[in-house]
């Protein structure tokens, strides 16, 4: 079942990353709010405050939720898109601050077991309280195929399937 929850969520997170792209605000740091009743944010930055990279640099982007509902919510984390950059890897950050695999490994046979799910990554930091904070680190080599680097994420919520908060990072070409 989760499975087919997850390839029905790709397909609607397949045309996220266009939309979140004329959201995203200047700077390599901004914040996108939830209208969801969960009350989630999604931020994102990249480590070392990097605005421009080069061919072969390698790039950290931070995804990071933040829960600010009342009750508690299973939200998780995808990364949804990846322009002028591999994804060589990627890690889970829980609000304790354990870091823990991702359910999707890049290049592992789950992933591309799944329909149309081929290279994302999925945080499930489990059960979120107010106030909690979780993150994904998503470690990116830059690949020269454009003019920028950009990461796309959204939230999920687990129990609803309801698609939340999406957000890109854009990072120019030197």
């Amino acid at each position: 079942m989760r499975r087919i929850t997850l390839g029905l969520v790709a397909g609607t997170l397949a045309v996220v990353p266009m939309a979140a792209a004329t959201v995203t605000l200047a700077g390599p740091t901004s914040q996108v709010k939830d209208g969801s009743p969960h009350q989630f944010t999604l931020s994102g930055s990249v480590a070392g405050g990097i605005v421009a990279a080069d061919f072969g640099q390698p790039l950290t982007f931070v995804l990071t939720e933040h829960d600010g509902a009342k009750e508690p919510a299973f939200e998780d984390i995808i990364l949804t898109g990846l322009v002028g950059g591999d994804l060589t890897a990627s890690t889970c950050v829980l609000p304790s601050g354990s870091a823990i695999n991702p359910d999707v490994v890049v290049g592992a046979p789950r992933a591309l077991a799944a329909a149309g799910l081929d290279g994302l990554s999925f945080c499930e930091p489990g059960e979120l309280h107010r106030g909690d904070i979780a993150s994904m680190v998503a470690n990116v080599t830059v690949n020269g195929s454009s003019d920028h680097i950009a990461a796309s994420a959204c939230l999920l919520n687990e129990n609803t399937g309801e698609v939340g908060a999406c957000h890109t990072i854009l990072v120019s070409r030197e």
